[in-house]
């Protein structure tokens, strides 16, 4: 499904997992980011590079 007429071809394939999932994957790593950074901000330490790198990390795993 790499083409426009591939996606027409196989599009009755698939199933709403196949929408869902990648949504959700994306949606974890930013919340891995978010409760990373979130007791940081309350020892007012500036970690929110750190945040960031989890989130790629996390967002990199999920897309191989």
């Amino acid at each position: 499904m790499s083409s426009v007429q591939g996606m027409y071809a196989g599009i009755h394939l698939l199933v709403p997992l196949n929408f869902i999932a990648p949504f959700l994957a994306r949606a974890l790593g930013t919340f891995a980011g978010a409760f990373e950074e979130y007791p940081s901000r309350l020892q007012t330490r500036p970690t929110a590079q750190r945040a960031v790198q989890i989130n790629g990390q996390y967002m990199r795993c999920t897309t191989s």
